[in-house]
């Protein structure tokens, strides 16, 4: 497998260790001077051996544990002293890789794929009271064919007094006029019922459903209402779940549809009643987001916060994305403020696919997919300052350390210290993500990244898409939407 060295981060030197177990891609950008210092590709005999190391100093001098390679071709074929390259690479891991503690992570279920079980989560896991795991994944099942665009179902993994887990298959989308492509999780309500939506299917030009499933000796599965498209929104695509909120309705978001085609956030009973509570409407005259990809979040007085993929005012071809806020109203109506218009660049991110979290001060939290300093994604914070006022801070850039993720995808989670923990669903030491958390000392602190797990090696589920659930004992949970014994993805634990 290829294994490339880092380019240079600062200047013209760099330490870098990395590999890339499915494809070969040259990583990174130099951070000063934007332009490719070197790529040197190592071809190992055996795929065990998945490590580089290089110290690049001015010219393609090249240093690999004492002997020196000269050379003006930065692209050069190695293929001996295997044994010192490796001992090089690891050393200089330990000189690099960002903060690690001794986190343990144990894949609890390799999904199979085909026609019996599920393949692909995209959304992560919630746990009812007896630590029940439920999800749901985006292919796979009774109803799914290879390479069409049915399927999908919903899981619980059951906790045995082994420490394995059981997966039960509760639900399998795709039959007629069903819904199937869940994209979000489910969310579990007093009753333990399960509710959720999902991106294609329904009785309606294939919009989707927000369905429930009712526990029994066979759980049994209620369409409770198929998204039309026009106003009522098309193809919600939820990272998160629908929440329960204000007055017991369910809040969530649509990709397409509403009065404009552009999103909605819309708010549903488990009678079929919907109300679009928002379209997002951009045009030359209003710069307003479009597109979310996410779930929203509720305060104590039925505000409602999220995110959307694109639009607003920055600089961006058709938007950078931003953050808004749906004020209620008197009469119980909702009056949309934008946050926050991200702008790209070296100075703030674009392409918010995740949703947001809040912390007791009512500051808000999120990741942003791509740009940033270092061009691979940022954590962010905006924080209250009254009077509708709000401030964005930059509290974390991925991709200074060779080690570190790109590409964060779904929601942070808060624990009681205050602390951020979320995933980046690609780079890393395999390039196949990472599990992080954020930690200060108090305001005005610098923000200290913590890898809590690499991602991707043999057996291990890869490209986390979905948020993280943390339980009691402070214990994560997730899912991989690639890897795991099968290569269907998986779901994951992980024991700071």
């Amino acid at each position: 497998e290829n294994i490339y060295a880092l380019e240079s981060l600062k200047g013209d030197i760099v330490w870098g260790c990395w590999g890339l177990k499915r494809k070969s891609q040259l990583i990174g950008k130099s951070a000063e001077n934007g332009h490719l210092l070197a790529k040197i590709a190592f071809q190992f005999l055996k795929p065990a051996l998945r490590c580089a190391i290089a110290l690049l100093i001015g010219s393609h001098h090249i240093i690999l544990l004492g002997e020196v390679f000269m050379t003006n071709d930065p692209q050069f074929h190695f293929k001996k002293n295997i044994k010192s390259l490796c001992l090089a690479a690891a050393f200089a891991c330990s000189l690099t890789a960002p903060s690690a503690i001794a986190a343990t992570e144990t894949v609890l279920y390799s999904f199979k794929g085909g026609s019996t079980d599920g393949a692909y989560p995209y959304s992560g896991v919630t746990m009812d009271s007896h630590g029940n795991l439920y999800g749901t994944t985006t292919a796979g099942g009774s109803h799914w064919v290879f390479g069409g665009q049915t399927g999908g179902t919903v899981y619980r993994l059951s906790p045995l007094p082994t420490g394995n887990y059981l997966e039960t298959v509760l639900y399998n989308f795709g039959g007629t006029l069903d819904g199937n492509t869940p994209y979000s999780g489910v969310t579990i309500d007093s009753l333990g019922n399960l509710l959720g939506t999902t991106f294609r299917g329904g009785q309606r030009t294939d919009n989707g459903i927000f369905y429930r499933i009712t526990p029994g000796i066979r759980w049994t599965e209620t369409g409770i209402f198929s998204f039309p498209a026009g106003t009522a929104g098309a193809n919600p695509q939820d990272l998160g779940t629908v929440i329960q909120g204000y007055q017991g309705y369910f809040y969530g978001t649509s990709l397409n549809g509403g009065a404009n085609s552009q999103g909605n956030v819309f708010k549903i009973d488990e009678q079929a009643n919907e109300t679009v509570l928002y379209s997002f409407n951009r045009s030359d005259y209003y710069r307003d987001g479009t597109s979310p990809t996410d779930g929203v979040i509720m305060d104590a007085g039925g505000n409602i916060y999220g995110t959307t993929s694109t639009g607003g005012n920055g600089p961006c071809s058709i938007g950078c994305g931003t953050v808004f806020e749906l004020v209620l109203q008197e009469n119980g109506t909702y009056a949309e403020s934008i946050l926050h218009n991200f702008v790209g660049g070296t100075s703030d991110g674009e392409v918010p696919f995740g949703g947001l979290s809040m912390d007791l001060q009512g500051n808000l939290y999120g990741t942003v997919t791509e740009d940033g300093l270092f061009g691979r994604g940022i954590v962010f914070e905006l924080v209250r300052l009254g009077q509708g006022q709000w401030q964005e801070k930059i509290i974390y850039n991925f991709g200074e350390n060779p080690n570190d993720g790109t590409a964060p995808w779904g929601k942070l989670i808060i624990d009681h210290d205050g602390n951020l923990y979320g995933t980046a669903s690609g780079g890393g030491m395999y390039g196949d993500g990472i599990a992080f958390k954020l930690s200060h000392t108090g305001i005005g602190t610098t923000w200290t990244e913590t890898i809590l797990h690499q991602f991707g090696a043999n057996g291990d589920v890869q490209s986390p898409k979905g948020g993280l659930f943390m339980d009691a004992s402070g214990a994560l949970y997730g899912t991989g939407w690639y890897g795991g014994a099968h290569s269907n993805g998986g779901v994951f634990k992980i024991v700071p």
